[in-house]
Parts: C-alpha cells; sequence; structure tokens
C-alpha cells in the first residue's frame, strides 16, 4: 500500500467496490425465475459501472500500464484477480460469465492483465495457473 494516505484510501475503495460485485453476482445465480432479469440487469448494470471507473483510473494515470502510480500496486493485483475470477474461475456457476464479461474490457485494462502476468515478481506464481493472456486472446473482442 502507498504511504500517501489519500492514494492508500483510493485504492481500497476500489477494491471495495469490485467486492460488491460479488452479491450481484450470486443473486442473479439463485433468483428465482420471476426474478432472473431484474438480477441479471443488476449485475450488468453494477459490472459497466466498476469496469468504467477502472478505464477512468487508467485514463488519468500517466503510465497507463498501472492503476495509481508507475509501480505495481495492490489495486494492480486486485483488479487482475477481480477480472480472472469472473473470466475464469465463475464459469463452473455460469458457463457464459466470460462472454458477459469480456467483451466489456478496454484495451487499457486488456493491457493492465497482461502486464500483471508478465510481471517478474509475479509470473513464477502465475505462471502455475491459467493464463489470462490466453482467455483473453481466445476470442476477439
Amino acid at each position: 500500500m502507498p504511504t500517501d494516505l489519500k492514494q492508500a484510501a483510493l485504492q481500497e475503495q476500489m477494491v471495495d467496490q469490485q467486492a460488491d460485485l460479488i452479491p450481484a453476482f450470486m443473486a442473479q445465480l439463485m433468483a428465482t425465475d420471476d426474478m432472473k432479469s431484474k438480477q441479471i440487469d443488476e449485475f450488468n448494470t453494477l459490472l459497466d459501472r466498476i469496469v468504467k471507473e477502472h478505464g477512468r483510473i487508467l485514463s488519468r494515470n500517466s503510465s497507463k500500464q498501472h492503476l495509481f502510480g508507475d509501480q505495481l500496486s495492490y489495486a494492480d493485483i486486485s483488479l487482475y484477480a477481480f477480472y480472472k475470477v469472473y473470466i475464469v474461475y465463475l464459469k463452473i456457476y455460469q458457463s457464459n460469465i466470460d462472454e458477459i464479461v469480456k467483451p466489456k474490457l478496454t484495451p487499457e485494462i486488456i493491457n493492465l492483465i497482461l502486464s500483471i502476468e508478465k510481471e517478474p515478481l509475479l509470473a513464477p506464481h502465475l505462471s502455475k495457473c491459467d493464463s489470462m493472456a490466453a482467455v483473453l486472446s481466445s476470442k476477439a473482442f
């Protein structure tokens, strides 16, 4: 975490907003037929807001390779994990979740995701699991 309290708070807030999507995802999975459409809409609206916020933060940062500053941060790793969970791991619950999330990703978000996998400190660990580079390139955007 950064030593600057404002930057630390912004990173924590972004991570907390990502966590808000988990209950929305579960609600649309568990919704009864009469509520399914409403829950799916709520999930998509929240996902759109989160993706838009990620894009806004990236566009404001001069490095364009990180959310905050020019070095790997807690927020960068969290963003990577967030999209990996929704694109790769939640397929066991909803087979088309990647088809919902992937088209929403901006080129800047994709570049950040891919740069995380190339990060020398993380590459040895991330190489042991599914590659987001492979998943993201499996279908055209």
